[in-house]
């Protein structure tokens, strides 16, 4: 928990009232929790702009963390999808890094059974913005060649698998030291940073889109021809809990 913003001193262990799950909510005993920039951001509570809807002076919601994977525990009057005993993760609004968090059944699915929980955990905020990137706002299609900046993180290496199941030929930029993880996770081409520069260049290249996955989301598209083929569809009584 983090009672002021602030470095990661400012964290601590403490006991908290078990949440209660709302109507459309699944209470999640938490097996596994992952941090991802926007924690550090609330944390830090910079850029200032934030606290505008987060607290001025202090956090509102003082137990960090959004991505989690575990077993529902009990479930809200209105949720149909889940029942008690079923092994899930998804994205919370707030509260992940805790024994217990309430998520709500739009945001939460099935974890596969061969898909460990930590590897669940690290899904949601990573895999739905490189999904944005790749989809949303870069449109792509198969045929379409794209470059992806930064492919060792966690955005970018979903980036990476993402544009080849939409069926585009993948070039990954990434540290030198892992492109062949690069290689290992589809890409086409890999190149290390100390090989490479984005700019005018290859990243400008005629039929390429640059995909920033940390930086906002932007594409770069040069004019390419599309192919006609569209992409493939892509409760009870609270109990104190360590948070």
């Amino acid at each position: 928990m983090y009672r002021r913003y602030g470095p990661p001193d400012v964290l601590s262990v403490e006991d908290v009232e078990k949440p209660v799950p709302k109507g459309d909510e699944v209470l999640v005993r938490v097996h596994t929790a992952s941090i991802n920039a926007a924690d550090r951001v609330l944390l830090r509570g910079k850029p200032f702009i934030i606290r505008l809807g987060m607290g001025l002076s202090k956090p509102r919601h003082p137990v960090l963390g959004f991505d989690v994977a575990g077993r529902v525990e009990a479930v809200g009057r209105r949720v149909e999808a889940f029942r008690m005993g079923d092994d899930v993760f998804g994205a919370s609004r707030f509260g992940g890094s805790a024994e217990y968090a309430c998520v709500s059944e739009q945001t939460v699915v099935a974890k596969p059974p061969n898909v460990s929980f930590e590897q669940a955990a690290a899904t949601p905020t990573a895999a739905y913005t490189a999904l944005q990137a790749i989809g949303k706002k870069g449109r792509l299609r198969p045929g379409e060649k794209v470059l992806v900046e930064g492919a060792s993180g966690g955005v970018g290496t979903f980036a990476v698998q993402l544009a080849k199941a939409f069926g585009a030929e993948v070039t990954a930029v990434r540290s030198t030291r892992n492109v062949e993880i690069a290689r290992s996770i589809g890409a086409d081409h890999a190149r290390g940073k100390t090989v490479i520069t984005i700019g005018p260049g290859l990243g400008q290249s005629p039929g390429f889109q640059t995909i920033r996955p940390m930086k906002d989301l932007s594409v770069n598209r040069s004019p390419v021809t599309r192919p006609s083929t569209p992409p493939p569809s892509a409760l009870e009584r609270p109990k104190p809990q360590r948070a």
